[in-house]
């Protein structure tokens, strides 16, 4: 595709300051502003330069250009990493997205162990945005592109505003977006013989559709130890699809999509302890009218909603010889609902599934040797932890996490991390409850007999799945020569067991079939009639990766005057 942009901003950028003022009292921070929680070294550190260098327009561009720096190593959580804003939790993505890049003043990215300190599972990276003190943007971006064979064009406007104070921050974002079909015809698709002359041109590609997004997020100090951030976020999309000509036309789908989120976010510290406490909730409601071959139109509705709250606090209860005892906090309740309804001319289906989990979890990070402290500082800085969590899941029962490692840093410029993880799984709330429905005459290819038959297809929940058991070993090295954050190697070595993986059941060859044999219906004759088609289990899978990388970064020839 061919796209041109044109953008125009404006913006006043101030360094960090070292200290806060609140009225006449100098609160003086002992950590670099905006400083993850504990002592786990990042794997990279962007300044503004570094930052500028992707050429991204929003923060959501950046972690997609940074992605092959944070994906997750263990090869569990998928999509982005775990966010942080200026070391601490936020309610989602969408109280960042839209940040622009000029507002970062640091990007930090750590390994997957620093998110129990935060509250989450250690099976993502954690990427924490340093914000600059003051920063003021205003931008336009308008953006048009197509293909260079014709036929499909995309048009997008974006308007952005941003300020940033010592008070507080406001982000403002509003988006449309436009794209045409692209049919069949137009590509040249070939169409089965005897199709009529229009079939082509009655059949999309890519189906047209418009949408409109607004995004905003407030952040106010409520006190000299207490920020809260709201946040809210509404799309609208329609999209018109072609499926094909019938004797009364073409047939058409038109789907309709409505969605909106809302998240509340109070961050603190209280007597050395950094707490956090989110909430949030999201609202989606997908309309499809699907045209018939002949009367009528069916007429489909899904409604999603989801709500939770979390609560985490981290902090030292004591000190030890080698340093304080560091202790973290994490609860949390999530609720998460799914109804749909099915109307043809004469069928109605109805669906609804719910699922309320509650969870708790403590991590605990035992100092045992200090340079600092000179507590068998012959052997560095070492430093075991451990964490044990439980879930309560209300379709599906209790489940239990695990994990411990050790931080071991012989000498500057060299760190070590190793550690374990287990937990049990359950399977998705679709996997588990979904209607099970039988659809007759569906064509499928019976591989044993190396034919094409129609066969009975039933697809549904499977409440008999297991919970998941998995268990992960990670061992990682961090290496800066001299200590220096310009040039860092990063080493990892990565293995994966699980037991009992729900998975959707896969194409049916002979070899699944013989594992499967009771989802296989066959006829005396031999011919394929049925296939159970619900989700199935795994006995087990294993894994083992190893990933390293080199992280470069510094200035090359000298700057303008130099």
């Amino acid at each position: 595709p061919i796209s041109c942009a044109a953008l125009a901003a404006a913006a006043l950028v101030a360094p960090a300051l070292a200290q806060d003022v609140v009225g006449n009292e100098v609160i003086v921070v002992t950590a670099p502003f905006g400083a993850a929680i504990g002592d786990i070294i990042p794997e990279a550190t962007l300044d503004p330069e570094d930052v500028a260098s992707y050429g991204a327009g929003s923060v959501e561009e950046l972690l997609d250009a940074l992605s092959p720096q944070t994906g997750s190593a263990r090869g569990r959580g998928g999509g982005r990493p775990i966010v942080l804003l200026n070391g601490q939790r936020v309610s989602g993505f969408r109280e960042l997205r839209d940040l622009p890049p000029e507002a970062i003043a640091r990007v930090e990215i750590f390994p997957e162990e620093l998110a129990l300190r935060y509250g989450f599972r250690p099976d993502q990276r954690v990427v924490n945005l340093v914000l600059a003190d003051n920063f003021a943007a205003l931008t336009a971006e308008a953006e048009h592109g197509g293909s260079t064979q014709g036929g499909h064009s995309a048009s997008e406007i974006e308007a952005t505003l941003t300020r940033i104070d010592a008070g507080g921050r406001l982000n403002l974002d509003v988006e449309y977006a436009r794209a045409s079909s692209l049919t069949e015809a137009e590509r040249g698709v070939i169409q089965p013989e005897g199709a009529p002359a229009a079939e082509a041109a009655s059949r999309t590609l890519i189906p047209a559709s418009d949408r409109i997004e607004a995004n905003a997020s407030y952040n106010r100090r409520l006190s000299a130890a207490i920020a809260a951030t709201l946040s809210g976020e509404y799309r609208y999309e329609d999209a018109h699809a072609l499926l094909g000509l019938a004797q009364s036309g073409p047939l058409a789908r038109d789907t309709a999509t409505r969605a909106g989120e809302l998240g509340l976010t109070l961050n603190g510290r209280t007597s050395g302890w950094q707490w956090s406490a989110t909430a949030n909730y999201s609202r989606a409601a997908v309309t499809t009218r699907t045209d018939l071959e002949g009367e009528g139109r069916e007429f489909a509705r899904g409604v999603s909603q989801g709500a939770d709250a979390n609560a985490t606090a981290a902090g030292s209860p004591f000190a030890l010889p080698a340093g304080p005892l560091a202790l973290s906090l994490s609860a949390g309740l999530e609720w998460r609902a799914i109804d749909s309804r099915v109307e043809s001319a004469d069928l109605v289906r109805t669906a609804s599934l719910d699922r309320t989990q509650a969870n708790a979890r403590v991590t605990l990070d035992l100092p045992i040797a200090s340079r600092r402290n000179d507590v068998l500082a012959a052997i560095g800085d070492l430093s075991l932890n451990a964490t044990l969590g439980y879930r309560r899941l209300s379709d599906f029962g209790g489940l239990t996490e695990y994990g411990y490692g050790l931080q071991w840093e012989p000498f500057e410029g060299l760190s070590l991390l190793a550690s374990v993880i287990g937990e049990e799984a359950a399977p998705t709330l679709e996997q588990l409850g979904d209607p099970v429905i039988v659809t007759p005459g569906v064509v499928v290819f019976d591989f044993t007999r190396g034919v094409s038959v129609a066969v009975d297809r039933t697809t549904g929940g499977n409440p008999a799945l297991p919970a998941e058991a998995r268990r992960d070993f990670k061992l990682t090295a961090n290496i800066a020569p001299g200590g220096s954050d310009d040039l860092r190697f990063v080493a990892e070595y990565i293995r994966n067991r699980s037991e009992n993986v729900a998975a959707a059941f896969p194409l049916l060859t002979p070899e699944i079939e013989g594992a499967f044999p009771d989802r296989v219906t066959r006829d005396p004759a031999g011919d394929l009639v049925a296939i159970d088609a619900r989700p199935v289990s795994f006995a087990e899978t294993r894994a083992e990766r190893i990933r390293y990388g080199v992280n470069l970064s510094g200035r090359i020839g000298g700057g303008r005057g130099e």
